[in-house]
């Protein structure tokens, strides 16, 4: 069974890809603008794809690596927030961005907690030590 932690991380990623289409569907005139729309959709669905699978793989299959490249992919991320917030373009956006990074913070902080760590290193536990 899986721990708390790591049940909890895999919905609040998945929340934020959910956030991340309503911010498609918000700024889609903007997106549009920067690019052609075969272009767009590749690469929204490309990240979406990527990204879930990544958090499969680190709440499923235990995956070490994929844990790594999520956290790899967040932090390289996290200048795009600064600039979203900052810019002022669209304040429905930022806010949307501002919530959907926290949710990234807590589920990224929720991996590394004892539970989900003994679990990701597959030792053997009670199911009361987890929780």
């Amino acid at each position: 069974m899986r721990p708390r932690a790591i049940v909890w991380f895999e919905l609040l990623y998945i929340s934020t890809l959910a956030i991340g289409g309503v911010q498609a569907a918000i700024g889609w005139r903007q997106l549009i603008a920067l690019a052609n729309l075969s272009s767009i959709f590749v690469i929204q669905i490309s990240t979406f794809v990527i990204i879930l699978l990544l958090v499969l793989l680190v709440s499923r299959a235990r995956s070490k690596l994929a844990k790594r490249i999520l956290v790899l992919c967040f932090a390289l991320g996290v200048p795009t927030l600064w600039l979203t917030l900052t810019s002022g373009d669209m304040p429905g956006i930022a806010i949307l961005t501002a919530v959907q990074t926290t949710a990234q913070v807590v589920a990224m902080l929720l991996l590394f907690t004892p539970g989900a760590n003994a679990w990701m290193h597959n030792r053997v536990r009670t199911w009361r030590e987890y929780d």
